[in-house]
């Protein structure tokens, strides 16, 4: 939490230098329509991307917890596949996480759509 709250300060400080925002705000939009449309919307596209990135520190982690505190889960049966050399529980747990890590891409791409119009596709 405290990562993605510095990098969305950061964003925001340098999105109100931008000409826009002072562009919007010489319009005489009020200030917090000039946050909400101007500033929130393109500070978020760098916490959306880490967020997608992070599904799979996530999983990585949960694997880490399950094993360490020996809770039956998907950790727990990762460890134990490798402990007896049980290839196609591996594979698959490999193929599994990969699946999880691009889904969590995919869906950080598809919020890059709803948040910035510039990304759309025109169909």
């Amino acid at each position: 939490l405290a990562r993605y709250t510095r990098l969305m300060r950061a964003q925001v400080s340098e999105t109100l230098s931008h000409e826009y925002v002072r562009t919007a705000r010489a319009k005489g939009l009020a200030e917090t329509r000039v946050i909400r449309r101007h500033v929130i919307r393109n500070s978020l596209l760098p916490i959306i991307t880490v967020m997608g990135v992070d599904v799979g520190t996530l999983i990585g982690s949960a694997i880490i917890v399950e094993a360490v505190f020996a809770w039956p889960g998907f950790g727990t049966l990762v460890v134990e596949a490798a402990k007896t050399r049980d290839y196609p529980v591996i594979q698959t747990a490999g193929f599994t996480i990969g699946l999880l890590v691009l889904a969590g891409s995919l869906l950080a791409d598809f919020a890059y759509g709803l948040i910035d119009p510039r990304v759309r596709r025109k169909a």
